[in-house]
């Protein structure tokens, strides 16, 4: 916690100037233990009324359809589960029951101290549990944190419920967009539902023929440098459909056409614990990036679209195929001769392939946009934590 010598945060209200006031934790929340609404059945289904929580991230672990021992809250009447462990949080406004004892449900101890204000304090606290022990009691109630008025305290509250709506709808919308993604990548794929102006029956084609796997090289990794051209390993091809990480770096070699990736390069780890992913390669500068051994490149090939290839190879029939010739263990892996084998029904015209293509790559960047608003909207929600409180 930051501490200001005047009891005043670095972000004020107008018209509100006097100090803050030094309590303790335990005195602003009472604690309730979660005994009397622990779940006794694990029979979860998404028909039933009430849902059941966890304090940990989480959070939802299901629905369950029993009557007794549900805990009250609302809008109105929130409360804050604390995880007594890891000392994680979350403000719930809806009737639930619970999973285990390892939580307190923290309240208002009186009129003077807004709840919403509380869980803001709760989330600027910066402190980190090493020990697997419960910390309630014996650490955060005896934490002494700066608290102003209660008319403050809800200026306080406004402000981080704002913020926090506009991160939620922002998520929601990131999910529906998803959803949809997924529900017109199914109907391309079927058929059932087609660009206009386009009839002709799809074909049938190994992917070989379209975009062969391109293997990389063998780099030594006694001569990699700290700066120079960047390697694309399989520890940067990422589960979200990104390149990134740390890099290695290496040499610009005379003859490196073999190697050598372009931007938008589509990219799947073919070993390792990322095996099977798939991601673009968006170039964060102008010069050249260079293919590590074990990480397979889409080739282009002039009779396909590769925007179009891009979309086949993100889609549940490129995993589902995958799936069918991935080799699990200790270190699994996938080879290109069998993925140049997988079996698709593509549009016969380049100009239907593009046209699916250029559509799915306005329909990502529209994601990508609306993920770095809410990247955005949760580093402005870190920043007023800090500056809001003291």
């Amino acid at each position: 916690m930051s501490k200001d010598a005047k009891n005043v945060p670095a972000l004020r209200f107008k018209g509100y100037s006097d100090a803050w006031e030094k309590r303790k934790l335990g005195d602003i929340l009472n604690y309730e233990q979660p005994t009397p609404y622990i779940v006794r059945s694990e029979n979860y289904q998404n028909s039933f009324p009430t849902p059941v929580l966890t304090a940990g991230k989480s959070l939802l672990l299901g629905y369950t359809n029993e009557t007794n021992g549900i805990k009250s809250a609302s809008k109105s009447s929130p409360v804050i589960i604390f995880d007594d462990f890891t000392t994680s949080s979350h403000l719930i406004d809806f009737p639930f029951k619970i999973k285990s004892s390892a939580m307190k449900i923290l309240s208002p101890s009186n009129n003077d101290s807004d709840i919403y204000f509380s869980f803001g304090l709760l989330s600027s606290i910066n402190y980190v549990s090493k020990n697997h022990e419960r910390h309630w009691i014996s650490q955060f109630s005896n934490f002494r944190v700066q608290v102003p008025s209660v008319h403050e305290q809800a200026c306080v509250s406004r402000v981080l419920l704002n913020v926090t709506d506009l991160i939620a709808a922002t998520q929601h919308k990131i999910d529906a967009l998803e959803q949809a993604k997924k529900a017109l990548l199914q109907r391309l794929f079927d058929q059932s539902w087609r660009f206009k102006g386009y009839s002709d029956p799809w074909e049938k084609r190994k992917l070989g023929e379209i975009s062969p796997l391109r293997g990389g090289f063998a780099f030594k990794s006694s001569e990699f440098k700290d700066k120079g051209i960047p390697i694309i390993r399989i520890s940067n091809i990422k589960s979200d459909g990104k390149v990134g990480g740390d890099f290695v770096y290496y040499h610009e070699q005379e003859v490196d056409q073999s190697y050598l990736l372009p931007q938008r390069a589509a990219l799947l780890a073919m070993s390792g614990a990322t095996t099977g992913k798939v991601a673009i390669l968006h170039k964060q500068h102008e010069g050249k990036y260079y293919q590590n051994q074990r990480v397979g490149y889409f080739s282009k090939v002039k009779d396909a679209s590769y925007s179009f290839i891009s979309v086949l190879i993100r889609s549940d029939l490129f995993l589902k195929q995958l799936k069918s010739v991935l080799v699990a263990g200790a270190q699994p892996n996938v080879s290109s001769k069998e993925i140049d084998q997988f079996i698709f029904s593509v549009p016969a015209t380049l100009n239907e392939q593009e046209k699916i293509g250029t559509f799915f790559e306005y329909l990502d960047s529209l994601i990508a946009a609306t993920q770095s608003r809410l990247s955005s909207l949760e580093l402005l929600k870190k920043a007023l934590l800090q500056d809001l409180f003291i």
